[in-house]
């Protein structure tokens, strides 16, 4: 049986918003390790720190919120 449309609507929302997090979970990797031994993190500025946890924690929380659009939504089918 296929999917309703309403359901599928929030699947595809989801599949966004989990995407969304993985990639979030790839760029924290990636700024602490180089695969090289090394880490972008110590050679960014502060300030710069301070904006890419901004950004990234930004990112993350839009995702969340996504989720919890999702799960509000199927809990009212």
């Amino acid at each position: 049986m296929a999917l309703p449309a309403n359901v599928a609507a929030q699947m595809v929302v989801l599949n966004s918003a989990v995407n969304k997090i993985l990639a979030d979970r790839e760029t924290l990797d990636g700024l602490f390790d180089d695969r090289l031994g090394g880490s972008v993190w110590s050679l960014l500025t502060t300030q710069n720190q301070s904006a890419v946890k901004t950004a990234i924690i930004n990112d993350m929380t839009a995702a969340r919120d996504s989720i919890n659009g999702v799960i509000t939504a199927l809990n009212s089918f």
